[in-house]
């Protein structure tokens, strides 16, 4: 992806967005810190109101879950190699994801939820605590 300017998490998850169709529109800014990186999606994002129409095909997707799952992971992986210096461990990169009014983030219809003091690992509704 080609870009101007400084690199942020905003520019990255923007070109995910362009490259998939999906829309990731945030609803606050990606804060950064010493933490990680903490991002929050917009209500209109495709996290919750599914995939575009129509998909494009190298993205397509059957359900909810795996677009939830190709959603969380694509930004979680992509901020983690975007930001971590020559040589560095991506892994070592926290990504955390939440809702709007700093509440965790639930795919209810999913059965899903993430802690807001626990970096995001995908887990399927069986792996919840």
């Amino acid at each position: 992806m080609s870009y101007e300017g400084e690199l942020t998490p905003e520019t990255l998850i923007q070109g995910i967005a362009d490259l998939t169709g999906w829309n990731l529109s945030l609803a606050e800014t990606v804060a950064t810190g010493r933490g990680g990186m903490s991002v929050c999606l917009a209500d209109e994002s495709s996290l919750y109101m599914g995939p575009p129409d129509p998909q494009k095909d190298e993205f397509h997707v059957f359900d909810g879950m795996q677009l939830a799952e190709m959603i969380l992971d694509s930004i979680q992986k992509t901020l983690q190699e975007g930001f971590t210096g020559e040589g560095g461990n991506p892994d070592a990169l926290d990504i955390y994801f939440y809702m709007k009014g700093e509440k965790p983030l639930e795919l209810p219809d999913l059965g899903l939820s993430w802690p807001l003091d626990q970096p995001y690992m995908w887990k399927t509704p069986d792996q919840q605590p």
